[in-house]
C-alpha cells in the first residue's frame, strides 16, 4: 500500500512537470504571461501580410527598379508609452544602420512604401528621420545590399519611450543616449536576405516579362513592315564592385552569330522598351550605353540585329549580361577584342533567352471590305469583265516574304483555257497590292510603279484582264505570288521570258484559286 501511494505521488509529480513545460511552451508561442501580451514588431509586405523572416527581393537592391520599402506594424505597446523609435541595423560587419526613425506615433503603423514616398516623392514625414549610414542615397530606409550570392541579416528593434518627442538630428548613438532611462519596452525581429546575384529580364511594351525561352512576336523581326521592335532590358543584383555592364546577344541556332555587343553600360539604369531600335534608327547610342561593338550584321544593323531566321525556322537568341570591374572600353570592338579586354574582370554574368520562329510566306485575296475571299469561292460580277461601269481587281495581299527577296511578282491565269490575265513584277515585298489597284493603274495608264509583262488580253487590258468566261461556263483562275531575288526585270516580258529570268531565284510562291461563272442571258 505504501509503495502504491508512492507510485501515485511520482505520477502526479511527472504530470505537473509535463503541464508546466506545456504552459511555458504556450507562453513562449503566444507571448502571454504574467506581464500580459508581448510587445512585438513586424514588417509588412505589399499585400498587407506580415513578412516572415525572409525579406522579399522588392525591398532590396535586387529590385528591378527603385527598391520598395516595407511597412511596419506593432502590437501590445506597453502602458506609459508616448512615442516609438525604430532602429534597423545589419547584423554582421560594421552593424550599419539601415533605418533610424523616432517620434513615431504609437497608434499609427508605417505603411508599405511610405518610407520610399517620403525619401523620393516628397511625402511629408510624420516621424523624425535619424541619420543612417546610407544617407544621401536613402534617407528613410536603405535596401538590403548583400554581396552577390551571400546573405545579410537585418535586426529590427522598436523602442517604446515614455517621452513624446526627442530632439531632431540624432544618429543611432545619440538616440540610445537620449532614450536612456525612458525606455518602457523593446520589441525585436530579424530578417534575412540572400542575393540572387545578377539577373537579367526582357519585357515588352506593356512591361510584361518575356520568360526565359518565350517566343517573340513577329513585330520584333524584319518580317513585319516598319522598324522591328526591341525588347526592354532590365537587371538587378549587380555587384557594387562593378564599374559597368556589358550585353552580348547571340543566335545560338546559327553558330552563335553576334546580334548585339553593347558595353560601358551604367549599372544603375535599365534599357526601356524599343530604346535600342529607336537609337539605331536615330544613329545614336542607346541611353545609358557608352560603347557599341561590331555585330555580325553591322552593315544593316550597327547597334542591334533583330531576329531573322530563314523561313519557318525557329532560332534561340541568348542575352548574356556581364558585370565588369575593368576600365572603360574603346568603341567599336569586335567580339574577340571585347572578350580579351574583359578577361579576368568579369564579376558576374546572367543569361536569359527568347525564341523566334520565322512565319511562313502567305497570300490571300481580299474584297473591298478587306475581308478574305475564300479559296475556290465564286467571284461576284463586280470582279469580272461583265461589271458596269467597270470591273475592279481584288486586293492581292501577301506577308512574311523571305527577307532576302528583292521583289514580288504576281501572275493571274485562267487555268481552264491556259491564258495569262496579268503578269506584274518588281513589286515591293512589303507593299501588297490594294483593292482595285491593278485596274485603277490600268485606267490611269503608264508609267507604272512596277514592271508589266505581256498578258493574252493586252490589247484591251495591258495590266490586268478581269475574269470574263463565256456566259454559262465556269472557269478557274489562279493568282500566284512569287518572291524572288536578283535585279529588277525589264518591262514587257512574256511569261516564258519571266520564268527564264527568275529561274533559280524564286525563294517562295503562294497561290489562291477562285472561280467565275455567269449564267446565260435569258
Amino acid at each position: 500500500m505504501q509503495f502504491a501511494r508512492l507510485d501515485i505521488a511520482r505520477r502526479a509529480h511527472r504530470l505537473a512537470a509535463v503541464l508546466s513545460i506545456a504552459f511555458v511552451a504556450v507562453w513562449a508561442a503566444t507571448g502571454i504571461g504574467a506581464a500580459g501580451p508581448r510587445f512585438s514588431i513586424s514588417m509588412v509586405g505589399s499585400d498587407g501580410k506580415v513578412i516572415e523572416g525572409r525579406l522579399p527581393y522588392q525591398v532590396t537592391v535586387d529590385a528591378p527598379s527603385v527598391p520598395e520599402t516595407p511597412g511596419f506594424t506593432w502590437n501590445n505597446v506597453p502602458s506609459g508609452t508616448r512615442s516609438l523609435a525604430l532602429l534597423v541595423r545589419g547584423r554582421s560587419g560594421g552593424r550599419e544602420v539601415y533605418s533610424l526613425l523616432y517620434n513615431i506615433n504609437k497608434g499609427r503603423p508605417i505603411s508599405y512604401n511610405e518610407l520610399r514616398d517620403v525619401q523620393f516623392s516628397g511625402r511629408r514625414a510624420v516621424f523624425t528621420l535619424g541619420a543612417n549610414d546610407f544617407r544621401g542615397d536613402y534617407e528613410c530606409f536603405a535596401p538590403a545590399n548583400p554581396d552577390a550570392n551571400k546573405s545579410l541579416s537585418l535586426d529590427v528593434t522598436l523602442y517604446a519611450i515614455s517621452e513624446r518627442e526627442l530632439v531632431s538630428g540624432l544618429d543611432a548613438k545619440g538616440l540610445l543616449a537620449a532614450m536612456k532611462g525612458k525606455i518602457v519596452g523593446t520589441a525585436s525581429a530579424r530578417y534575412t536576405y540572400k542575393s540572387r546575384g545578377l539577373v537579367i529580364e526582357l519585357h515588352g511594351s506593356d512591361d510584361a516579362l518575356f520568360a526565359s525561352g518565350a517566343e517573340l512576336p513577329t513585330d520584333y523581326s524584319p518580317y513585319e513592315p516598319g522598324i522591328p521592335l526591341s525588347p526592354g532590358i532590365r537587371w538587378y543584383g549587380a555587384s557594387s564592385a562593378a564599374s559597368s555592364l556589358a550585353l552580348v546577344v547571340r543566335d545560338a541556332s546559327a553558330d552563335n552569330a553576334v546580334h548585339a555587343l553593347l558595353y560601358n553600360i551604367d549599372p544603375t539604369i535599365s534599357i526601356p522598351f524599343n530604346e535600342i531600335a529607336s537609337a539605331q534608327a536615330s544613329v545614336r547610342f542607346p541611353a545609358g550605353v557608352g560603347g557599341v561593338g561590331l555585330n555580325d550584321y553591322a552593315d544593316d544593323y550597327p547597334v542591334f540585329a533583330p531576329p531573322f531566321p530563314p523561313q519557318v525556322e525557329q532560332h534561340t537568341y541568348v542575352y548574356t549580361l556581364y558585370a565588369v570591374a575593368g576600365p572603360t572600353l574603346a568603341n567599336g570592338l569586335t567580339i574577340e577584342q571585347f572578350e580579351a579586354a574583359v578577361e579576368g574582370q568579369v564579376l558576374q554574368r546572367a543569361t536569359t533567352k527568347v525564341k523566334f520562329k520565322a512565319p511562313p510566306f502567305r497570300m490571300v485575296l481580299r474584297n473591298d471590305l478587306d475581308a478574305e475571299i475564300a479559296r475556290n469561292a465564286k467571284l461576284p460580277v463586280v470582279y469580272t469583265g461583265y461589271a458596269t461601269p467597270y470591273p475592279v481587281s481584288p486586293a492581292i495581299d501577301w506577308e512574311y516574304a523571305p527577307l532576302d527577296a528583292s521583289f514580288i511578282a504576281v501572275l493571274v491565269t485562267d487555268d481552264t483555257i491556259d491564258a495569262v490575265h496579268s503578269l506584274v513584277y518588281n513589286l515591293d515585298p512589303m507593299l501588297p497590292l490594294a483593292f482595285d489597284e491593278l485596274t485603277g493603274d490600268q485606267d490611269l495608264g503608264p508609267p507604272y510603279a512596277y514592271g508589266v509583262g505581256v498578258n493574252d488580253f493586252a490589247d484591251d487590258y495591258p495590266v490586268y484582264a478581269p475574269p470574263e468566261p463565256p456566259l454559262g461556263e465556269r472557269h478557274k483562275y489562279t493568282y500566284t505570288v512569287y518572291a524572288y531575288s536578283g535585279p529588277a526585270l525589264a518591262d514587257g516580258l512574256s511569261l516564258s521570258a519571266f520564268r527564264t529570268a527568275v529561274a533559280g531565284k524564286v525563294l517562295a510562291t503562294k497561290s489562291a484559286v477562285v472561280q467565275c461563272e455567269l449564267p446565260k442571258a435569258r
